[in-house]
């Protein structure tokens, strides 16, 4: 397990990285993808190291971050939901801000402002979004519980008033349970 972890992160670094290069095109910000002429990657190179990156983390599914994401659970739920805002917002966001101080709209000031105030407002909503939606799986699945607590009492209490004797056995013939007509012809 250890291994995959240090595989995955591995993974995502190199994903990462093709992600600020191909940001850096995107931005039209050679700094982010080159510094001289010899040490630039190309631009399909670095949509080539996204991909990458994401199809080892992806090629495992059971382990990892993969298996957080693809979970039944609500830790899955939240992830699958947050994941795209996490990095679309910022992305695009950032590509705003930066288009709008070029235009001459405001200053970097400013926009450092206005992006920072964006993003905080679009992930409150996102997690408040989230954090309602799970909470309401959540009273679905206690209620759920509920009613199926209900229902085995009800099912005991007849099985438990039966004037015939009735054993029950699992898929293995094993028997789990009994009523107690069953217990009184057994002798138990």
């Amino acid at each position: 397990r250890r291994g995959s972890d240090m595989a995955q992160g591995l993974s995502l670094l190199t994903g990462l990285i093709g992600l600020l290069n191909f940001t850096g095109y995107l931005y039209g910000v050679k700094a982010l993808y080159g510094w001289a002429s010899y040490d630039q990657m190309a631009f399909h190179a670095a949509i080539a190291f996204c991909l990458l990156g994401a199809g080892v983390v992806c090629s495992r599914p059971d382990l990892g971050w993969t298996a957080i994401l693809i979970s039944e659970g609500s830790g899955g739920a939240m992830a699958r939901r947050l994941l795209p805002a996490g990095m679309a917002v910022p992305f695009v966001l950032g590509w705003g801000r930066l288009a709008g101080q070029r235009a001459g709209f405001y200053g970097t000031e400013i926009g450092v402002v206005l992006l920072t105030f964006l993003i905080i407002a679009v992930f409150l909503a996102s997690i408040l979004w989230t954090g309602r939606i799970l909470d309401r799986l959540e009273a679905e699945r206690r209620n759920a519980a509920e009613e199926l607590a209900r229902q085995t009492a009800v099912l005991k209490s007849v099985l438990d008033n039966m004037g015939e004797g009735l054993v029950v056995a699992d898929l293995q013939g094993k028997f789990t349970s009994w009523n107690p007509m069953a217990e009184r012809l057994v002798g138990l």
